[in-house]
């Protein structure tokens, strides 16, 4: 079992709507409300639904159901939901938000919304349960109701309901908590006196609220993890015959209806792999429960599909499908259906196209939306898909009294979806949806979530249907009322029975049972004692004396009392079967039902301890060793693993999330690892597991793994932090941002420090004059920031480091000297010079200027240069040069080799000096800078021949640049030779091609003829490009090509058929030469069709593949083509072709036709239609030609008299003449036999022949 089946139905708590009209009746506030999302406001609605502003994200994934109703009072349906974002929503048809919404809890919303007016105030209230443990209840401003939210002990996924249970004319709210309880409060938010009930285990189901005992008020029905279903009245006592014991957990939501007519309501619930049907008495239906084969992961809706006036009951299960029973749990025709995915949406039921039938809407985890009719058929252009796996339950209804109905979904890809259906139009237009044609509209039936099945009656605003069927407290068959609440008498029960039909467990431990049953009469007589008994097998009135008798002295009660017996110190065996007898000391009854207990596995697998995530490459591993199904003994039988981005724990364990395609449990003991991707997001995951058994018994939650992605890579080295000035107001500092890994990305901070002292990596964590510095920029930006400090007149030293967001720090930056004492800047040099120039480098000269000025002696040059004058004046994007002189004393002359440029570009270079405090000259004068061109141009590498003639070759080549392979070249220099193949040695010698086109840019596709060469000649072609400075490129790669051989082979004249067969051909010709008679040919290209005119087309008709070698002139060749169809004719011809793809004309074109050999199929019904004294009409289904296709040639008709006809008297069979001609394949043919003998029994059979002899088989 995975953990969704626990959560995907209740885990949802999907929700529905309701509209109220609010009347004021002497002075008591009453809304009446349908259970149909229908507005009766005398007005029109102004908003319309718009197909274009739907679906809508909202960010997270939409688990809850949306559920309908007219928050506002202005006629329009809202759609109300809650999702993973902690909010719940509201909006209108048109995709607006209602004002005042959505509004937040204080964790995840997967409960589902119920609408019902709790403050009184004639406008619906909208209420949720939430993973934060709380109930929240707001008016349809989005604020909340005074005394909202109350608080339960635990997550919230339930979905509340809401009803007057206990009399009192004011609604309360119902809903079930994982703290084991199931809560009741008044509208303003106090706890209903009896509350709350506890479950034993969680509660994932929804309560439902349905009047059982018939006085009037509605009992509370819900299911929970202690494999119960509970019913109790609003003071919180259990009803008679209540809990109902299951065999699993119960997460889904009870539905209540009356499904076999009875009078009664019933109670529908799904349990594991079987749905259960109870009356109100706790009474198992006759044909129920059903297994499904499969977990019912989905809650069950009622809706009357078969049209026989009763509920059927619909639910989804985890293997995909969707079944449909009747009341008496058989099958309805056509279902159930299948999806691709887990059915966790509910069915919501209603004749959404308006053809009077009904039909069911669910979502699948497949992403898919799907409704099918009532038989069990998609409707046409369903299913709608999302992008998302479907949890959430679908909601019907017309958003805007347009007469079409919507349906509403959400999907976990984050999104709510709306579809409008339009509805068969009739006169008047689309015919108004009403109650009977939405019987279950959404989660729970209705707004209020009642789960209560009904034919549309009106009910008290705030309080669920009291009876589903006459609104009456229901009476037993002698016509009494039901007494006092939660009691039934023996004058309320059907008249004595004289056997026990109805007995139940309803409670058990390892080693007791509790039995319940009504006690019997024995033959009119009271019972004297009971003879109870059990056994290991299943109990029949055979097996009665093997079972072991149990030993009681318990004294029957009067005839239709209930009896309440526990049985103790039994076996703790999984499987118990139970029945017994009464008997007066005479007589005794005849044996009871059987009651089977499946036991329960109560303990748990053991708790994993040893769970380890370790990265692996792009994947987490983990690894833990396998705990056992009970305890740390046997194999569990399955896993649920989780990961979250916040520490996990049993209480934030449902928010994990889950992963897919977990291992199946190995044997205790054993080692075992999953590996998972590793999220895109690098962030802290935590990791858990817990294991599960048969029973579902659920581990305690594994030790925590927690796993941090390895950023193991600081960002790069600062190596340019300088000064940018100094002034009284601080020290600006300038430098390159390096990246988060190296040089990559972005880091996270930056620690900047400062001392008196020099700065190193040892002393570093010491200085502890600490900056905050700025925000990182993208690697390569240049940063600027002003240290803001009261520096006194001294030397300091900056230094700096980038830190990544795993504290990853880099190497420390260059180390700044600052000397405060010192704000002038040297002069810039104003003489900077160009002394020479080569192709890779140039010298430069000026000028040295001073420290202060002109005076002194400065510290540092800063030479740079650019391509773009503007880039250079920017300074800090020019290129720096390396390896400047010291500068000398002001005055001086000085030089410098500028070394690294590349050749024939031109530069501009300019100079700043720097004093030893770091401060920088203005600019000098700029000189701009040409180096030489020594570069050649690229070879070319891919000279090709594109086509020849017999006296020319066309040649094609990608041109290369001036240098290397940028720019333009100036000229090519073309040659080729004829005898020896071209090269470096006799390119002197080879014959040089005049007339070239002058090159184009680099990349650019050329193309030349060359012309007056020698027919069928091999020649040797090489190229070189040249540049304006003379240098040329390396010798082209050198093709050989030869001068094209024009002339074809001869076609060939006498083509001959030599033989078909059913699906060959064999034909012959004489061979013709490479130039047309001399010479041999290279190779054959045959083709075929079925008519001559694509054969002369050629390219039409059909290639044969050979590899046929074409003889000498004159030899005589044959060949087979295969594959064919039978019966058909076939055109063939073929042409010649020699080693240079010449190809001949067209042969003479033969033909030939495949023999026909499938006969046509036998006739299978031949029948008698008419018969008179002396003729018989017979009927048949013509068959065809070759099988059952085409026209069959004739008819083989023939009768025997007395003796039944049959192949071997079919040659002495009298046969009939005159029958008609057969007609096509599939028409039905008639032949009247006449000159018949009265009263004389009589075979026929029948033939079909075709025109090639072939015969059918005999007919019937």
């Amino acid at each position: 079992m995975d953990y969704e089946l626990r959560t995907t139905d209740s885990g949802q708590m999907q929700a529905r709507y309701r509209f109220s009209l609010v009347l004021v009746l002497l002075s008591i506030l009453f809304s009446i409300s349908f259970h149909f999302p229908f507005s009766i406001s005398s007005f029109a609605a102004d908003v319309k639904f718009d197909p274009k502003k739907w679906p809508i994200d909202i960010g997270a994934a939409v688990n809850s159901s949306p559920v309908l109703g007219d928050l506002d009072g202005d006629g329009s349906l809202e759609i109300v939901i809650g999702s993973d974002s902690n909010k719940v929503y509201a909006w209108k048809a048109d995709g607006t938000a209602l004002s005042g919404w959505p509004v937040s809890t204080g964790d995840s919303v997967r409960s589902s919304p119920a609408l019902a007016d709790l403050d009184g105030d004639g406008k619906l209230d909208v209420i949720v349960g939430s993973f934060d443990g709380k109930v929240y209840a707001w008016n349809f401003r989005g604020a909340l109701i005074k005394g909202w939210p109350v608080t339960t002990g635990s997550v919230v996924y339930s979905s509340p309901a809401v009803g007057d249970v206990d009399g009192d004319q004011a609604p309360e709210v119902v809903v079930g908590s994982f703290d084991n309880k199931v809560y009741v409060w008044n509208a303003d938010g106090t706890l209903l006196r009896g509350w709350p009930q506890s479950t034993g285990l969680f509660v994932y189901s929804s309560p439902a609220l349905a009047d059982l005992d018939g006085d009037g008020r509605p009992e509370i029905i819900i299911g929970s993890d202690n494999n119960r279903v509970f019913v109790w009245n609003g003071e919180g006592a259990a009803l008679n015959g209540w809990p109902q014991v299951t065999g699993h957990v119960v997460p889904t939501s009870p539905a209540i209806g009356d499904i076999d007519g009875d009078g009664d309501l019933d109670i529908i619930v799904g349990s594991w792999d079987k749905v259960y049907a109870w009356d109100s008495y706790g009474k198992l239906k006759p044909g129920w429960p059903i297994t499904t084969g499969s977990w019912a992961t989905s809650s069950p809706a009622l809706a009357d599909l078969n049209n026989d006036g009763l509920p059927d009951v619909i639910i989804g299960t985890k293997d995909g499908k969707v079944y449909a029973w009747n009341g008496k749990g058989e099958f309805i025709d056509g279902w159930p259906t299948i999806t691709d995915g887990e059915i966790s949406s509910s069915p919501a039921i209603a004749d959404v196209d308006g053809d009077g039938r009904l039909e069911v809407v669910v979502g699948s985890k497949d992403t898919k939306l799907y409704i099918w009719d009532m038989n069990g058929k998609l409707l046409p252009g369903w299913p709608q898909a999302t992008e998302g796996t479907i949890s959430s339950s679908p909601a019907i209804g017309d958003l805007d009294k347009d007469g079409n109905l919507e349906v509403v979904v959400g999907s976990k890809d984050h999104r709510v979806y709306v579809w409008s259906i339009p509805r068969t139009p009739s006169a008047g237009g689309p015919p108004a949806p009403g109650p009977s044609s939405i019987p279950w509209a959404s989660f729970r039936h209705d707004p209020q979530h009642t789960g209560l099945y009904n034919t549309g009656q009106l009910s008290l605003a705030g309080r669920p249907l009291g009876r589903a069927l006459d609104q009456t407290p229901r009476t037993t068959e002698r016509g009494a009322r039901t007494p006092a609440r939660g009691t039934r008498t023996a004058e309320s029960r059907p008249q004595t029975k004289e056997v026990i039909d109805d007995l139940t467990i309803s409670d058990f431990t390892d080693t007791t049972v509790t039995l319940a049953w009504t006690a019997p009469s024995v033959k009119g007589n009271p019972a004297k004692f009971y003879d109870i008994r059990f056994s290991g097998e299943p109990i029949t009135e055979e097996t009665w004396e093997k079972a072991t008798k149990y030993t009681t002295d318990l004294r029957p009660n009067f005839p239709n009392q209930k009896e309440l017996f526990t049985l103790i110190n039994l076996p703790s065996r999984e499987k118990l079967y139970i029945a017994l007898r009464a008997s007066d000391g005479k007589e005794k009854t005849k044996l009871s039902n059987v009651v089977q207990l499946d036991r329960l596995d109560n303990v748990p697998p053991g708790a994993i301890k040893d769970l380890v995530a370790l990265e692996k490459g792009e994947q987490i591993e983990l690894s833990w060793t396998a705990p056992g199904d009970s305890g740390d003994e046997g194999t569990a039988n399955a896993y649920d693993i989780r990961y979250s981005t916040k520490p996990l724990d049993e209480a934030s364990w449902p928010k994990a999330t889950e992963i897919i395609g977990e291992p199946k449990p190995l044997p205790a003991g054993t080692k075992q690892q999953f590996l998972v991707p590793k999220p895109p997001l690098e962030e802290v995951l935590y990791f858990g597991i817990k294991a599960i058994d048969e029973a579902l018994n659920f581990s305690q939650l594994s030790n925590v793994a927690t796993w941090t992605p390895q950023d193991r890579t600081p960002p790069g080295k600062i190596q340019d932090l300088r000064v940018e000035s100094v002034t009284p107001e601080g020290i600006t500092l300038d430098w390159t941002a390096t990246g988060e890994d190296g040089s990559v990305g972005r880091g996270f901070r930056y620690d900047i420090r400062y001392s008196e002292a020099p700065i190193t990596e040892a002393n570093w964590s010491s200085v502890k004059n600490l900056v905050i510095g700025p925000i990182p920029e993208v690697a390569g930006t240049l940063q600027r920031f002003l240290v803001k400090e009261p520096f006194a007149n001294k030397i300091y030293y900056f230094a700096m480091k980038a830190v990544d967001e795993r504290g990853n720090e880099s190497p420390l930056s260059n180390v700044l000297q600052v000397d405060t004492r010192d704000k002038v800047a040297p002069a810039p040099v104003k003489d900077l010079t160009v002394v020479e120039v080569g192709s890779d480098w140039a010298l430069v000269s000026w000028t040295a200027t001073g420290d202060d000025g002109a005076q002194g002696l400065a510290s540092v040059y800063s030479l740079k240069y650019a391509e773009d004058p503007g880039v250079l004046e920017a300074w800090n994007q020019a290129q720096e040069a390396q390896n400047l002189p010291k500068p000398l004393p002001a005055g001086s002359k000085q030089e410098f080799r500028l070394l690294g440029l590349k050749s024939n570009v031109r530069y501009y270079v300019g100079l700043k000096v720097i004093d030893d405090t770091g401060n920088y000259s203005g600019l000098s004068n700029v000189v701009e800078i040409k180096t030489s061109d020594t570069l050649s141009p690229g070879t070319i590498v891919d000279l090709r021949v594109t086509g020849s003639t017999e006296d020319s070759v066309t040649l094609t080549w990608t041109a290369t640049g001036d240098d290397g392979r940028t720019g333009k070249a100036a000229g090519y220099d073309l040659r080729y030779t004829t005898k020896d193949k071209l090269t470096k040695d006799n390119w002197g010698r080879a014959v040089k091609v005049t007339g070239l086109p002058k090159p184009a840019e680099a990349g650019t596709p050329e193309t030349y003829i060359v012309r007056n060469l020698a027919r069928d000649t091999v020649y040797y072609f090489a190229l070189e490009a040249i540049d304006k400075q003379g240098n040329r490129s390396g010798l082209s790669n050198v093709l050989e090509v030869s001068t094209a051989d024009t002339t074809p082979p001869m076609a060939v004249q006498d083509l001959v058929v030599l033989g078909t067969g059913a699906d060959w051909i064999r034909f012959g010709w004489t061979a013709t030469g490479d130039d047309k008679t001399e010479g041999r040919a290279s190779f054959y290209v045959l083709r075929y069709a079925e008519d001559s005119q694509t054969v002369r087309e050629w390219e039409r008709a059909i290639e044969v593949p050979n590899s046929i070698k074409p003889g000498d002139p004159g030899s005589k060749e044959e060949f087979l083509i295969g594959g064919l169809k039978s019966n058909v004719t076939y055109y063939i011809a073929l042409k010649v072709g020699d080693d240079r793809g010449n190809l001949s004309g067209l042969s003479n074109i033969v033909q030939a036709r495949t023999a026909d050999t499938i006969n046509p199929a036998p006739i299978a019904d031949l029948k008698i239609t008419n018969s008179t004294e002396d003729s018989v009409t017979l009927a048949w289904t013509a068959t065809g030609d070759d099988g059952r296709t085409g026209r069959a040639a004739a008819y083989d008709l023939r009768f025997t008299r007395g003796e039944k006809l049959t192949r071997e008297s079919w040659a002495l069979a009298h046969k009939v003449e005159g029958l008609p001609r057969p007609a096509e394949a599939g028409t039905v043919e008639t032949f009247s036999v006449t000159g018949l003998s009265k009263g004389t029994p009589y075979y026929f059979a029948i033939e079909a022949i075709d025109n090639q002899g072939n015969r059918s088989g005999l007919s019937n």
